[in-house]
């Protein structure tokens, strides 16, 4: 999916549906992680869902739970209806909002969640480019001929068929690693990845 996450599937238990108006008079009985940009895998697994009511008969969104958000709502209040519906589920662990707020992807807690995303925060921005947060850093692992296009000491990699899971896989092994800019067809790319570094301290 274009910047929404990756599918994985585990053993899972549903409580019955629920309409909205049930959901809006739920109470929080947990503690739900929120995360934005497409962290894919390392937001956790994916799991079915009967709430799921975007894209519910796209072969690429099979087994993930993925609820609209409104993008025209303030940033908190955009993709409640997912947090809600992640508080009442007990396997969701976590919510991974597309960059754009316009889809949520509800997460399951795994191995490799617990060794990224909940101990290392990454910033997601799209087309900021040098005005993402952090500071440009080489990296061995550049694409060269996306690296000749901006000059040295950046970190750009390409980001195949829109997945940039590589590019996050980088950061979250990099200490020093903060944010990750998407570009948009930058260099006749589908999309390209920029990391981002702590500044060096002053």
């Amino acid at each position: 999916m274009a910047f929404a996450g990756l599918p994985f599937l585990l053993a899972m238990v549903h409580l019955p549906t629920a309409s909205s108006d049930t959901l809006a008079d739920a109470r929080p009985e947990k503690s739900v992680r929120v995360l934005v940009g497409p962290h894919g895998k390392f937001a956790g697994d994916d799991f079915e869902c009967v709430e799921k009511d975007v894209f519910r008969d796209a072969p690429w969104a099979r087994g993930a739970c993925m609820i609209g958000c409104h993008a025209r709502r303030p940033r908190r209040s955009r993709c409640a209806k997912a947090l809600r519906t992640c508080e009442m589920l007990s396997q969701c662990a976590a919510v991974e909002i597309n960059v754009e707020g316009t889809v949520a992807t509800l997460k399951r807690a795994s191995a490799l969640s617990r060794r990224t995303s909940l101990q290392k925060q990454i910033e997601f921005t799209q087309n900021r480019h040098e005005r993402a947060p952090g500071t440009d850093r080489h990296c061995d692992a550049v694409d060269e001929s996306l690296r000749a296009r901006v000059g040295a000491g950046t970190c750009l990699l390409d980001c195949p068929k829109l997945n940039c899971t590589q590019a996050t896989a980088l950061c979250y092994e990099m200490a020093e690693c903060i944010a990750v800019d998407v570009g948009f067809g930058f260099a006749g790319r589908a999309a390209v990845a920029r990391l981002r570094f702590q500044p060096p301290a002053a």
